[in-house]
């Protein structure tokens, strides 16, 4: 159970916890786990993602982070099933899991800790804790496409992805990978900055 050692279900849970599951999310036309992430309604203050410019990263470029209440996203703990995602990147020393590594397709869905946690996972998870839960109950073969299109010219983005599990009575192997694509998009391609 997120945020907590002992096995308990949500609603009788003593922490807020937050939950999204992948099938509404995929609804309203939230894909990647990043943007799952930074659209809840717990996450404040910058997001970091590969639209971000505004300085160098630490985790170096390409990278997706969470900031949960806005303390950054240093001290927000992000779960695998349960486990530390461990931090990811180029350049430095990455010190935060970097979400573009979880094939959005294979989540189930996403527990959010509106609380803090620090007392439980330590003082990476003071601002709260992400924890993504994988799908384990499908069988065969999934093919997933998906275009988003801008209001405006290029910025198109397109993913693949696809999926393959096997059940047992006693286990589960299930693998999946995402390819994605996203067209440049200039200074003359927006309105607010093409005149300049």
């Amino acid at each position: 159970m997120t945020g907590s050692r002992l096995k308990r279900d949500t609603y009788s849970s003593i922490s807020p916890l937050q939950i999204i599951t992948a099938q509404v999310s995929r609804e309203v036309g939230l894909i990647d786990a990043a943007d799952i992430l930074q659209e809840s309604t717990a996450s404040s203050g910058q997001q970091i993602d590969l639209t971000f410019t505004g300085f160098v990263l630490d985790n170096g470029p390409g990278s997706s982070t969470v900031s949960l209440r806005g303390l950054g996203e240093s001290r927000t703990l992000v779960l695998l099933n349960g486990r530390r995602l461990a931090p990811a990147g180029v350049e430095g020393a990455p010190f935060a899991a970097n979400l573009n590594q979880v094939p959005a397709s294979m989540v189930q869905q996403y527990d959010i800790l509106l609380d803090g946690a620090s007392s439980i996972y330590g003082s990476d998870a003071i601002a709260g804790v992400a924890n993504i839960i994988l799908r384990k109950d499908f069988d065969g073969f999934e093919i997933e496409g998906y275009t988003r299109i801008p209001d405006y010219d290029n910025g198109v983005d397109h993913t693949l992805s696809i999926v393959w599990g096997k059940n047992w009575d006693r286990a589960f192997v299930g693998f999946g990978g995402e390819y994605t694509t996203s067209e440049a998009v200039t200074l003359e391609d927006r309105p607010w900055t093409g005149r300049l």
